[in-house]
């Protein structure tokens, strides 16, 4: 299956998204020609990260540096590559290690790849999420087999990997809870482990007290910033996602733990202490968050299916069971399974198909005009979340919002509120000029860039305007040229 997807990915001729995959390339650039003391400084002028000079993505973007030979959009699909099939390989070593059936184990990596296609995508987008997926995965099953050494490994990649390390320690955390509830001294052990795995990722991380403020004064307050045009994976499920597979998954799962507990099962005491009840409770959580934050499904989808083979693994013959009481018969168990399969490989080839149908949208061309902006021009990229394809498109600028809207909500709700202005197609001539006046005096941009579609309203403005002119256009994007003003 991964050498199907590879197949399809790797022929694809642009990007599989004009994402932040594009940045972290970029970024990994950077890095290659002036070393690995680099920060978001460097690409911006504006927001939180110009301010804080620091890279949440360290090591994201550094395991970019082999590939950074490779142009962007390439490096993005290797990379993509790489990283599920490294956690396929997590996937299936923690199944291994639980003794899941063979015939499970195929179902289950089945899924995991083919059984959810928002999971699929995400995970293909060259972004770290698989990375951090397989650290969780791996950190879960530290947590459950006590492996202390395991446990500090895991978290010490996470803090370099990603700021989002937070949710494999909020794991740590809620399985110590648990050991401790047993009883169980393994508890002490596995958070003298998780302080030394956060000990050394920090101090390992080239910019750490940086690094920290963010995580302590920044990061926390972003997921709940709706107002502030977030991103569509900070949105609920209900709104951007295929809902359907982690909806049925939850309640196959649900079903599971009760059929679990018939006559002759597992009581709460042993789904306790097989670690099932810990499982479960995470994946309640989990589900929970993905109905706020789409991005959730990145940990929901798999965690679900090791839940299932936890489950199989504390009352083996649980599936057997559970499926021959409901379909009436061994043949047709098997006829359902294979059926289950070939079902997640057909959704997976129309997906597959789907994406190569339209990739044309994601090609970088047309985002041309900047290509002859001189190095170090200062831009005002009215529209913060094309920042991945401008920067890829030109790395030598310098933009005045990117990465997350978050960022320059934070850090001047009054620029924010007029790049809000120039998106919104009611506004009215007055509100237009108001709002770039107060743009470029804030920003002191020589070049403007802006989206066609999102700014419909605002562009015409530009031609009216004495200190703009417009320097170049494409299909995409109308590029100005500021007049400094005396």
């Amino acid at each position: 299956m991964l050498l199907a997807i590879a197949a399809v990915i790797l022929t694809l001729p642009h990007p599989i998204a004009l994402d932040d995959a594009l940045r972290h390339s970029v970024m990994g650039m950077q890095m290659r020609e002036a070393g690995l003391r680099q920060d978001w400084s460097v690409f911006l002028t504006g927001g939180t990260l110009a301010r804080l000079q620091t890279d949440p993505w360290f090591l994201a973007d550094a395991l970019y540096i082999p590939l950074s030979m490779f142009p962007a959009g390439m490096a993005t699909k290797v990379f993509a590559l790489l990283s599920l099939s490294a956690l396929t390989a997590t996937f299936l070593f923690v199944l291994h290690r639980w003794r899941t059936p063979a015939m499970l184990q195929l179902c289950l990596v089945a899924l995991l790849l083919a059984g959810s296609t928002s999971f699929l995508f995400r995970s293909l987008m060259g972004r770290p999420f698989p990375l951090l997926t397989a650290l969780t995965i791996l950190t879960l099953h530290a947590v459950l087999e006590r492996r202390a050494l395991l446990l500090a490994v895991s978290l010490t990649i996470s803090v370099l990997l990603t700021q989002l390390f937070v949710f494999p320690l909020l794991i740590v955390l809620t399985g110590a809870l648990w050991l401790r509830s047993l009883p169980d001294p393994h508890w002490k052990r596995l958070l003298g482990s998780t302080a030394a795995g956060l000990a050394v990722g920090f101090l390992l991380h080239p910019s750490p007290l940086a690094y920290a403020t963010y995580l302590l004064t920044v990061f926390p307050s972003i997921p709940f910033l709706w107002s502030a045009g977030l991103g569509s994976e900070m949105q609920s499920a209900f709104l951007v996602s295929d809902v359907i597979p982690p909806f049925l998954l939850t309640a196959g799962v649900a079903l599971l733990a009760a059929f679990a507990r018939t006559p002759g099962g597992l009581n709460t005491e042993g789904m306790r202490r097989g670690g099932v009840l810990f499982l479960l409770i995470l994946c309640g959580a989990l589900f929970l968050a993905y109905l706020l934050w789409s991005r959730s499904i990145d940990l929901l989808w798999p965690f679900l299916l090791l839940t299932i083979a936890r489950m199989e693994q504390a009352r083996p013959g649980l599936i057997d069971s559970t499926a021959r009481f409901f379909l009436r018969g061994l043949s047709i168990c098997r006829t359902a399974t294979f059926s289950m399969i070939g079902i997640c490989l057909l959704q997976s080839a129309i997906f597959l198909a789907t994406l190569r149908l339209t990739n044309h949208r994601q090609s970088v061309l047309a985002f041309a005009p900047l290509r002859s902006l001189p190095p170090g021009s200062r831009i005002l990229n009215v529209d913060w979340d094309l920042f991945a394809p401008l920067l890829a498109t030109n790395p030598r600028l310098r933009f005045a919002t990117g990465i997350d809207a978050s960022f320059t909500y934070l850090e001047d709700p009054d620029a924010w509120q007029a790049l809000r202005t120039l998106n919104t197609k009611e506004a009215t001539t007055e509100q237009i000029d108001t709002a770039f006046d107060r743009l470029l005096e804030r920003y002191r941009p020589d070049y403007v860039v802006m989206e066609r579609r999102w700014n419909e309203g605002a562009i015409p403005s530009i031609s009216k305007r004495k200190d703009m002119q417009v320097l170049g256009a494409s299909s995409r994007i109308v590029v100005a040229k500021v007049e400094r003003r005396k």
